[in-house]
């Protein structure tokens, strides 16, 4: 049972991401027809950019007549937002100690000594939280209240990498934080493996866990 409503909970978001066909032409057709690799492990960020989206255009709604998205850190890809922190977990911890390694922290020096100090299986989760720290110090909100979300690959060579959200917390205390970490947990709880299966579902190339219990 838990897997099926773990399989039903992914099928249901990847099918609100489904573009139609005529949809992606007509984009196409107006010059950008240029596109960044789609992996298998891609639809899990989508999903969770969905649901930071809709909660805040429900919230600007209510103040704002118009709206505009810009995505700040958009590739060439056909991409709508990206308000989220990208931390390349896996390739900064291969990349520890070298010059770009440096670059990417704000105190490199607390970075190398971490690199020294820190077991190999709990340098990720360490050099993240650093991360998270030079934000948190550098944009100096009052009270942040932070969320990350891990995408992993699965299998030989698998990776992974975590989205940072963060925001002040409120004078209501944030209730629309409850969504952000049901959507968290779930989609924590799937790989690629499980979103190329879902898509196959979906495409009618293979059969529901369901069509198996009738």
């Amino acid at each position: 049972m838990i897997k099926k409503q773990k399989e039903d909970w992914l099928q249901r978001q990847l099918n609100n991401l489904l573009i139609k066909k005529e949809v992606i032409d007509d984009i196409l057709s107006q010059g950008n027809n240029e596109a960044n690799p789609l992996y298998a492990w891609t639809p899990l960020k989508l999903v969770f950019l969905k649901y930071i989206a809709d909660i805040y255009a429900g919230i600007i709604s209510k103040r704002q007549k118009n709206m505009y998205y810009i995505d700040l850190l958009s590739g060439s890809g056909i991409n709508c937002i990206d308000i989220l922190f990208n931390f390349q977990t896996t390739q900064v911890g291969r990349g520890a100690g070298g010059k770009s390694f440096r670059q990417f922290f704000k105190n490199a020096e607390k970075a190398l000594k971490l690199c020294d100090e820190t077991q190999e299986g709990k340098l990720r989760d360490a050099l993240l939280n650093l991360y998270i720290e030079d934000i948190i110090e550098s944009k100096k909100p009052d009270k942040a209240i932070v969320e990350t979300v891990r995408i992993q690959s699965s299998g030989q060579g698998s990776f992974l990498y975590d989205l940072i959200f963060i925001t002040r917390e409120t004078s209501g205390n944030n209730p629309w934080m409850k969504p952000i970490r049901e959507a968290k947990d779930n989609i924590e709880k799937n790989t690629d493996c499980a979103v190329r299966r879902t898509l196959d579902v979906l495409a009618g190339r293979q059969s529901g866990i369901m069509t198996f219990l009738k």
